[in-house]
């Protein structure tokens, strides 16, 4: 659970083609964990930025005022997938099969999009099949958004 009192906001720059994503960046909240090096964990799981996922260690910058992501330092072992359900399907309920398997689930300001967590001794091979499956149907699409290597067997 964020603590807000403890936690800053690092800004990751997004490499933004055709309109996506919708925004230039995206603001995570991180923990300090030694600001003299730039060293902060994030708290929260990504929407947008690609390569990095919740507890990661991560080199941030000062520029202009705010904290730029730099490098993941050292990562969590979480993997964050992103669904987009299609607008004729329940986004609720494919976040309720997602949960009833285990991941964790983020709704996001986009009602059809949803972040997904994985803790890194999740066993994600019959999540990634179903959500091959769901995709196959017509029901969403998915993808990786950060992979740890205990998830990447699976990979679709």
């Amino acid at each position: 659970m964020r603590d807000d009192e403890n936690t800053v906001e690092v800004q990751f720059p997004l490499d933004v083609q055709d309109g996506w994503p919708p925004v230039p960046v995206e603001a995570l909240w991180c923990v300090p964990v030694d600001t003299a090096k730039g060293h902060y964990r994030i708290d929260n799981v990504p929407l947008f930025a690609l390569g990095v996922a919740w507890r990661d260690l991560v080199l941030a910058e000062r520029e202009d005022g705010a904290l730029v992501y730099r490098a993941v330092l050292e990562p969590s072992g979480h993997s964050v997938l992103r669904i987009l359900v299609d607008p004729d399907s329940d986004p609720e309920s494919v976040a309720i099969a997602l949960t009833e398997r285990g991941a964790g689930v983020q709704r996001t300001p986009i009602e059809s999009l949803l972040t997904v967590d994985l803790a890194p001794d999740f066993d994600a091979a019959a999540l990634l099949l179903w959500l091959d499956e769901a995709e196959a149907a017509g029901l969403l699409e998915w993808e990786e958004g950060a992979l740890s290597s205990a998830h990447l067997p699976t990979v679709h």
